[in-house]
């Protein structure tokens, strides 16, 4: 029984497979044939589509998509428009979900051509945005080089004339890759034009000459005569006149330039050739693009009155105009789409997000509110509790700056002096006393005058200890060391040289450290190293030599520790006078 089953389960994993791995392995041969003509005569792959178009339906559902899909690919192909989104939404919904990398990417690059075609190129931006992040395999390096030039067009279409060129460089960068002759002029002649745009000449005549080259060398000459069609207008633009007659003239003969019949024309009027001049303009009034026939008139029109020839002039200016008021017409058309695809955009985004908003507010809500309440409650409990520590700091230090200035007093000399006044005082009233016969008040002036005597002894052998050790420190090995290391402008001094430094500073001045800790705790190895060299009266110019930074960052640092150390605002002066009087 247990090897009946166990043969059952493996009958069933193996059919499973062959099922799964049969189910899109061979597509229908017209849909075979479709894709290996597909670049090369898309008319021919679109016949081949067309004949599988009333028994598609019985496919299984993956080949119903890929069907469709190369369907618009060939339509694509042959440049014709798309006017709906429907089914390409239907096929990228279906390859997000069903895993196909290469073919998803296919979908959503030509569900950007189908936005495109629909004037909404903000989204047709995002759809080959999103097709450039799936991880395609190597093979698709011809359609990232598409779907970058796409962008690009689109880039430059927005006038976002830096994103385009970054987009045709990428566009290159996989042609290249794929060592596609083909399409690689055409990317070269891409960016030529974004730095045509961007007025950097140079450049733009650099690639110019680079497709032309790469064109010529795949045997592919009509695409490099049009290329030299516009490097050779480009040098018209500049004002090189020779260097343009010289590519557009061999161009002008061949014929079907009507860019090369304009500059040509506006070349030759220049110099005074108005037979040619005319010549020239004529044929690109009559079959060049609207733009071109503007401009031809436009030059027609200036030809005309310098001949002296004013109603023909004056015909001329008619054209001019009827063609401008259609020009912006069309522009005014054409900006009125972009506004329009471009509110599109963000209404339909705005009502996306709103609908996304709707189904999960109701899931999120209370979890959403339970968490901010938690939240105020930790942010007040820590704003209650850094309020008291700061308050607890500012008493603390306080209460510390306090015992320090009164610490400094008792060891100057104005202390002494006072000390002096109030004997001077205490001698003046016992003589008082002595005559008065007050034993009792006598006794008690005798024993303040001794105590006085006793701490101005005592103050005057700290003083003069203070100056031995103050000696014995700057006779000393480190200290030498330093002022040597600082007027030599060099550092190179170990971390035992500071530790040496530091042992020496507290032996001349007792608890110097522990005074500076106790009045912040936080001080770094940085600061306390400035404090060790304040002390040893190293200049700030020292100071930025031997701690490896600039003077500004010194002075800058010495007036953020007075500030931590004395809770006041105060300059890099204060710091050193509070450091030399610890």
């Amino acid at each position: 029984m247990k090897h009946l089953l166990v043969f059952i389960y493996s009958l069933f994993v193996v059919m499973t497979v062959i099922s799964c791995s049969g189910r899109h392995k061979d597509y229908p041969l017209a849909m075979r044939q479709a894709e290996a003509c597909m670049e090369a005569d898309p008319d021919s792959a679109f016949a081949c589509l067309s004949r599988l178009r009333d028994s598609i339906a019985y496919e299984p559902k993956g080949t119903q998509m890929y069907y469709w899909l190369l369907t618009i690919q060939a339509d694509e192909k042959r440049y014709v428009l798309h006017t709906s989104d429907s089914l390409i939404n239907a096929i990228v919904s279906f390859y997000r979900k069903h895993g196909d990398s290469d073919k998803l990417m296919m979908a959503y690059h030509y569900q950007g051509c189908v936005y495109r075609d629909m004037n909404d190129a903000p989204r047709a931006v995002e759809c080959f945005l999103d097709a450039v992040d799936v991880e395609g395999t190597t093979e698709q390096n011809t359609l990232l080089g598409l779907i970058y030039g796409q962008l690009g067009a689109l880039f430059a279409y927005q006038d976002l004339f830096d994103e385009s060129l970054e987009a045709r460089r990428k566009s290159l960068h996989y042609y290249t890759l794929q060592k596609d002759v083909k399409r690689i002029p055409g990317a070269l002649r891409g960016i030529a034009r974004m730095y045509g745009i961007k007025q950097e000449l140079d450049s733009a005549v650099s690639y110019y000459r680079e497709a032309v080259r790469v064109a010529q060398e795949a045997g592919r000459a009509k695409s490099a005569d049009d290329i030299l069609s516009e490097l050779g207008c480009l040098f018209a633009d500049m004002g090189q006149p020779d260097s343009a007659k010289q590519i557009l003239l061999p161009l002008y003969k061949k014929g079907g330039f009507h860019n090369v019949e304009l500059n040509l024309g506006e070349i030759y009027l220049q110099e005074e050739k108005t037979d040619s001049a005319e010549l020239c303009l004529k044929q690109a009034a009559v079959y060049g693009s609207i733009y071109q026939r503007y401009s031809a008139y436009l030059s027609m029109t200036r030809l005309e009155v310098k001949r002296q020839n004013y109603q023909k002039a004056l015909d001329y200016a008619f054209r001019v105009q009827e063609l401008s008021d259609t020009i912006n017409t069309q522009t005014r058309t054409e900006a009125i789409k972009k506004v329009q695809s471009l509110y599109d955009y963000h209404h339909t985004t705005q009502e996306n997000i709103r609908l996304m908003q709707e189904n999960t507010v109701s899931h999120y809500r209370l979890i959403t509110s339970i968490l901010i309440l938690i939240l105020v409650i930790i942010a007040t409990l820590y704003w209650i509790h850094r309020i008291r520590m700061n308050k607890k700091t500012a008493i603390e230090q306080e209460r510390q700056m306090s015992r320090f200035k009164d610490y400094q007093y008792r060891r100057s000399l104005a202390y002494i002096w006072e000390n002096e006044q109030k004997l001077k005082e205490l001698k003046e009233l016992l003589e008082k006393t002595g005559k008065e016969n007050d034993e009792l008040n006598r006794r008690l002036l005798l024993s303040q005058k001794e105590m006085l005597e006793l701490e101005n002894r005592q103050q005057r052998v700290e003083q003069a200890n203070r100056e031995i050790w103050e000696t014995v420190l700057k006779h000393s090995d480190a200290y030498l060391r330093f002022h040597r290391a600082a007027s030599e402008g060099h550092s190179r001094l170990t971390e035992d040289d500071w530790n040496e430094l530091h042992a020496a500073v507290d032996n001349a001045y007792p608890h110097f450290t522990d005074r500076l800790y106790n009045f912040y705790s936080n001080l770094s190895s940085q600061e306390l190293r400035i404090c060790l060299l304040i002390k040893i009266e190293i200049p700030n110019k020292g100071m930025a030599e031997l701690l490896n930074v600039s003077p500004s960052a010194i002075t800058q640092a010495r007036k953020r520790l007075y500030k931590k150390i004395s809770g006041e605002a105060g300059s890099g002066e204060s710091l050193d006078k509070m450091i030399l009087d610890l």
